[in-house]
């Protein structure tokens, strides 16, 4: 109103203004108005057709986005039958025929042309052709064979494909391997163990006269159990595939019949559309358009591991939909407009009545003006119905332009991203999803936008607790994203994989045979177990009558009806059967003895089967057997067993002795007259416990073998070893027991004190390392079972080597072990107190600590507070009375995973921060503290320095005989420290261990005592030398260390002869075979070994037995006090006795004194080495001292 208003007061004003103008004038002001008019007009016009082609082209491409969505959507689905028909093979240890059939009856698959059926290749090794080929022929298939035939190194065959009629039945056996195109697919299945998706091929099942296009979907099949890591294990586990075969016209023109009626769509299984025979044509079914498509599009997405080219046309009718005439009406209505007013404008000027007409021009201009205003209408209403579209759809949508901010979301996306559209739309996808950042989302966007192509993927996103499946597609304003959330498709699929390894582990987790029938007697799932005894492989025995295979025949090989099957009977009582005494029946025709239970199964009330689980008792059968024998022979012998040395006893069911030989009278003391008739458990034991239970056992197992504690008639007592056994009487009933008993009292003696040397400290009697890491692992395993903290200590006592500087090494030792008892008063009875070596102590404490660390903390500060307060007593150490305080480091320890070492560590490292903090201390390990760490650290860094700059240098200590002869030397690295001048090894070894440096450190030392071992080799006067060098553990477990020394001694030309690896006691902790075997390698070549520090750590004497050693080395902590301490004189003296009972040599270091040498070469000891003959010497000395001593 108001502008029709302004209208009318302009014109009005003109009327009664206007001037008078020539002709001439009046025409110039009337084409100038028409030229303005008409160009607003064109302007608009141009406006108008610009949005209209614009919401055209996205018209096009959104239908192109629906085409690869629902492309995509289609063979997902179709992968998920794949899945769900491999599932169906993971759940059963064998598929049969039928089974397959019935299985994919229930797809329905015949409902759908576009898919011709589902089947299975198997895999097949030509050594396995002859036996497949026999299988499928005895399903009544007699004409079966693989082809097309050929040798190949691997063929398949299709053995299943349902529906099995019409088409598919040409399929059988074909070796899809054959055709090169599907064995490429294959192989990608294969290596992958993903679904993949294969080229453009002509399916088997076409014929020329309705031939189409077709691809294939495979799905590869590795057996029963988890996928293959490596690709060498999924190619060597592969059993066949799942597939399924499709026609594409009939799948793309079922999957996109909506989207044919006015679009052209071309499939190419390429990335261009430059090729002849596409996988797909819509147009050829079409009439040939007169003109050139308006609209084209051609995108390439990957599907399934193939890249397809798409590409879209227009046909008229999508066309003509999409034209609009608001543009041509606001460009004709313009001109209109602007004629009009013109007209206007020219009579006004000329005549001044006219003002009706300018009115009427007036009015046709404002209607001109209405129909742009309602042709914007339109198109905006257009854009509407897009929006509306998306919003109804099942799918999440959403678009990004190329700043990455939102532009649009439906509904569907609001709701599966939890936020409120409106809050989003402008805003950075990646500064409003931060977690995002970096992801799988993240990398698919932008390779679709840099590679302006679109993506497809899964990725699950954290904090929404969600899976989604993505579909994204670039534009020229941005991004285009689909997505669905797929979480509950993710834990079906967890959930059936965990249901797979359920049942596969309760069928296999026994070593019983189990095995199940049907109704019909056929044999529906049975495990390995029951196979292999039967001598069949599982897929012999599935689907085949078990009565009339394994259970027909009795003992004799007589044979039985149906009806007396004890296991068939089962299916009519239904109710369990049992028989302890049975036989099956093998492949190989052997009878098998077997104990038996069957239990009907059960499904909704009906019984369906039955189920048999059974054992093999040949050995059972066995026994009773060889039992009966031996009773024989007992009763048969008896009069031999008088002269025995064992005792031999035989005594009645209630004990009374009725036989007594003469070694029983030598072992025990007592005649047979003085025991006949008499009860053994009163004559022999004091332990009545310990001998009911042997009873116990000989009375079940018709023998017992073990030791006991007995006494002999002077009191004293002694240990034996002894075998019962159950003699029966001709009714199988029990009659006697033969007792045969040696003594190995001596034996034990010498085990346990060989136990204690190994597992004991020598100077505490605590635990040493091994048995505290034993100790210490079974603390871990108690933890983690009970979900109880645990805790170690790490006590190290505060200026220790002060005392021994200053009073001596006895002293210390004095020290020591006061202080262990002390350490055991504060623990409690189920608690470790070990010693780690010099001043260290270990407590480990587990228990009743408790499940929360509070509650441990508050156990384990009460202890420590025990043991600080039980220091504050002096120690009275001879005639000095001495105050000692320690550092105690605390780590804990729960259910969650660590190594000993790590733990070890960490109490270490939290004991030197006890030290740090003023001693007499304790404290928890944190793990900030790495200020110790810190150190090690430049250590680390000066040792590489170090190797890098050839700072490091051999010295040589001579090694001599019994006459005083050189024999030798040992190569002792030394490092001149370029600020700290010369290190002993004690300073920088350990960080070697520690931080893997003694590779190269440990090569070097090798390498160069070759070098020397060779030079002295090449001398006369020096060509007898043998060379010992020490082998750090770490650097023996290196893969490459067997490698390395023959490669010294080749590079070098030492005489292997002449080396001597001497390795420590702790090497033998871990992998003892792995040692085994890498000495024995060694060995072969000549090179000899030894076992330094004899004594101080682990010897198991079953491994030192088996190890290839020439000689033991005692360590010099038992020769240092060896004339003063009894206990290491015992030592020293038991560790000669075993070498030379073990046919080893020993050596002796740290020999000081002639007094210790005299005493060791008076037991037996064969070289020594130590400061009585020579301090370690650098090479020009050891030069000078050998001449010497060879000239002497």
């Amino acid at each position: 109103m108001l502008r029709s208003l302004n209208w009318r007061r302009k014109i009005t004003t003109y009327k009664h203004n206007f001037p008078s103008y020539s002709l001439p004038s009046r025409t110039i002001v009337a084409a100038l108005t028409f030229a303005v008019f008409l160009s607003l007009t064109l302007v608009s016009w141009s406006v108008v057709r610009d949005l209209q082609e614009r919401d055209a082209n996205n018209r096009f491409d959104n239908r192109l986005a629906d085409v690869i969505s629902q492309i995509q959507t289609s063979f997902s689905s179709y992968d998920q039958v794949l899945k769900g028909a491999l599932g169906h093979l993971l759940a059963s240890e064998f598929v049969t025929r039928d089974e397959w059939r019935k299985y994919v009856s229930t797809l329905r698959l015949g409902n759908n042309p576009a898919i011709l059926g589902l089947g299975f290749a198997k895999s097949i090794r030509p050594d396995e052709m002859h036996a497949h080929l026999a299988s499928i022929r005895a399903e009544g298939f007699p004409t079966y064979r693989v082809w097309p035939e050929s040798p190949r190194e691997e063929y398949t065959s299709i053995v299943y494909l349902e529906p099995f009629s019409g088409k598919n039945m040409r399929a059988l056996g074909y070796d899809m391997y054959s055709h090169p195109v599907r064995r490429a697919a294959m192989s990608r299945a294969r290596d992958s163990g993903e679904t993949t998706l294969s080229g453009k091929i002509r399916l088997v099942q076409e014929t020329e006269a309705d031939g189409q296009e077709g691809v294939l979907m495979y799905t590869p099949y590795y057996g029963r159990g988890n996928l293959p890591e490596t690709l060498e294990q999924r190619r060597a586990s592969l059993v066949g595939y799942v597939y399924a075969p499709f026609r594409m016209d009939d799948f793309i023109g079922a999957v996109l019949r909506a989207e044919l009626d006015d679009l052209d769509i071309r499939i190419f299984d390429t990335q261009s559309v430059a090729q002849d025979f596409p996988l797909f044509d819509s147009s050829k079914n079409q009439p040939v358009q007169s003109s050139i498509p308006q609209f084209r599009k051609t995108i390439t997405i990957p599907v399934y591991g193939q890249t397809w080219t798409i590409d879209v046309t227009s046909r008229p009718q999508f066309e003509h939909a999409v034209a609009s005439q608001e543009p041509w009406l606001v460009l004709l209505g313009g001109i209109v407009v602007s004629i009009l007013t013109a007209m206007v404008v020219f009579m006004l000027a000329v005549n001044r009545e006219k003002i009706d007409a300018i009115r009427q021009a007036n009015k046709e201009l404002l209607s001109a003006i209405k129909d742009q205003q309602a042709a914007t209408l339109e198109l905006s209403n257009s854009k509407q119905r897009t929006q509306r579209i998306l919003e109804s759809i099942t799918d999440a949508f959403f678009t990004l332009d190329r700043e990455w901010r939102f532009t649009y979301l439906n509904k569907e996306a609001e709701t599966l991203l939890e936020q409120n559209r409106s809050i989003l739309l402008g805003k950075n996808v990646w500064e409003e999803f931060k977690e995002a950042v970096g992801s799988t989302f993240e990398r698919e966007f932008h390779r679709a936008l840099h590679e302006n192509a679109s993506v497809a993927f899964e990725d699950f996103y954290s904090p929404l607790g969600k899976w989604f499946e993505v579909h994204a597609y670039p534009s020229e304003e941005g991004l285009a994203v689909y997505f669905r959330d797929i979480t509950e498709r993710k834990r079906s699929e967890t959930e059936r994989e965990k249901l797979y390894q359920e049942k596969l582990l309760l069928l296999e987790s026994t070593g019983k045979g189990i095995y199940g029938i049907d109704l019909e007697g056929r044999c529906m799932f049975i495990n390995s177990a029951a196979a292999h005894m039967l001598g069949y492989a599982v897929s012999d025995l599935l689907g085949q009558h078990m009565h009339a295979l394994t259970h027909n025949r009795r003992a004799d090989g007589t044979i039985y009806p149906v009806e007396q099957c004890a296991i068939l009977q089962t299916l009519r009582i239904q109710r369990p059967s049992h028989a302890d005494d049975d036989v099956f029946w093998r492949k190989d025709g052997r009878c098998l003895p077997v104990e038996f239970t069957s239990h009907p199964i059960v499904e909704s009330g009906e019984t369906t089967g039955t189920v048999v689980i059974f054992s093999d008792i040949t050995q059972r059968k066995d026994a009773e057997l060889a039992r009966r024998e031996a009773d024989a022979r007992i009763r048969e012998q008896a009069s031999l067993l008088d002269k025995a040395k064992d005792a031999i006893i035989v005594r009645s069911i209630n004990h009374h002795i009725q036989f007594w030989n003469q070694g029983a009278e030598r072992l025990y003391g007592w005649t047979l007259e003085e025991v006949n008739g008499k009860s053994i458990e009163n004559i022999l034991y004091d332990d009545s416990t310990a001998f009911h239970e042997a009873m116990q056992l000989v009375l079940r197992d018709d023998e017992w073998r073990g030791e006991l504690t007995q006494r002999r008639k002077d009191g004293s007592t002694l240990i034996t070893e002894g075998h019962w056994t159950l003699v029966r009487d001709d009714k199988d009933q029990p009659q006697s027991i033969l007792t045969i008993n040696t003594d190995i009292t001596q034996r034990k003696a010498a085990e346990d004190e060989i136990h204690h040397l190994a597992f004991y400290d020598s100077l505490t009697q605590l635990p040493n390392r091994q048995l505290l890491l034993d100790r210490l692992q079974q603390a871990l395993a108690a933890s983690a079972r009970s979900h109880n903290m645990g805790a170690l200590l790490f006590i190290d006592l505060d200026n220790f080597k002060t005392l021994n500087d200053t009073l001596g090494h006895d002293t210390g030792d004095l020290l020591l072990r006061q202080v262990a008892p002390r350490l055991v008063s504060c623990v409690r009875e189920n608690d470790t107190v070990a010693r780690l070596g010099g001043d260290e102590f270990v407590v480990v404490l587990t228990g009743d600590l408790g499940s929360h660390s509070h509650e441990a903390v508050a156990q384990i500060k009460m202890i420590c507070e025990r043991i600080l307060a039980a220091f504050t007593e002096p120690f009275h150490l001879g005639a000095y009375e001495h105050h000692s305080t320690p550092s105690i480091g605390v780590a804990l320890f729960n259910d969650q995973p660590t190594t000993l070492d790590e733990l070890l560590k960490r109490a270490d490292l939290a004991m030197y921060q006890a030290k740090a903090s003023g001693r007499n201390a304790m404290c928890f390990f944190d793990p900030d503290m790495q200020e110790v760490v810190n150190v090690r650290v430049v250590l680390e860094s000066d040792l590489r320095r170090g190797l890098e700059k050839k700072e490091f240098l051999l010295h040589y200590q001579p090694q001599v005989d019994g006459n005083g002869r050189v024999t030798g030397a040992e190569a002792l690295v030394r490092w001149q420290h370029s600020r700290r001048g010369l290190l002993p090894p004690a300073e920088f070894i350990p960080h070697a261990e520690e931080s893997g440096l003694i590779y190269p450190l440990g090569h070097w030392v090798l390498e160069t005592a070759c070098s020397q071992l060779s030079a002295w080799s090449a001398r006369p006067e020096t060509a007898r030398l043998n060379m010992a060098i020490n082998v750090s553990p770490r650097q023996f477990r290196h893969p490459d260390f067997v490698d390395q020394v023959l490669s010294a001694l080749d590079h070098t030309g030492a005489d292997p002869q002449k080396l001597k690896l001497e390795l420590t006691e702790n090497l033998l902790v871990h992998n003892v075979e792995d040692i085994i075997a890498k000495m024995a390698t060694l060995k072969t070549r000549g090179v000899g070994f030894a076992l330094d520090d004899f004594g101080t750590g682990y010897s198991s004497l079953y491994y030192l037995k088996r190890l290839p050693l020439g000689w033991l080395k005692i360590d010099q902590s038992f020769i240092r006090e060896l004339l003063t301490d009894p206990h290491d004189a015992t030592i020293v003296r038991a560790i000669l006795v075993l070498a030379k009972s073990m046919g080893l040599s020993v050596i002796a270091e740290g020999v000081e004194t002639n007094a210790q040498k005299s005493f060791l070469a008076q037991h037996g000891c064969d070289a020594y080495q130590g400061y009585l003959f020579s301090r370690p010497l650098t090479f020009e000395q050891f030069e000078v001292f050998y001449s010497r001593k060879d000239t002497a």
